[in-house]
């Protein structure tokens, strides 16, 4: 009796201990996943910010971004960031 109670009680330890590593690894990977979204979303602020400085090219803050050079400077318009930053008198003269 003794031992089918140790092999019953090993048993629920061992499920317990399974259960606890899978909620274990499921937070680990949860918290995984949310720094990677934070990388990817202080990577592509910081673009923006280089990028509205003059500090980079379109090209070079979409690479940093990690998207296409077209969809970084549509979403920086979306941003209030100008991409096309004439001054009146540069938008004159070329229009002249």
């Amino acid at each position: 009796m003794k031992n089918l109670f140790t092999s019953s009680l090993l048993s629920k330890l061992n499920a317990a201990q399974f259960v606890n590593g899978l909620y274990v690894g499921f937070r680990l990977a949860r918290t995984e996943v949310f720094v990677q979204a934070l990388v990817r979303e202080m990577r592509e602020l910081l673009a923006y910010k280089l990028y509205s400085e003059g500090r980079l090219s379109g090209g070079t803050a979409a690479k940093l971004a990690g998207m296409p050079r077209v969809q970084f400077l549509l979403k920086a318009g979306q941003q209030n960031i100008e991409w096309l930053s004439y001054g009146k008198d540069e938008v004159r003269r070329e229009l002249s």
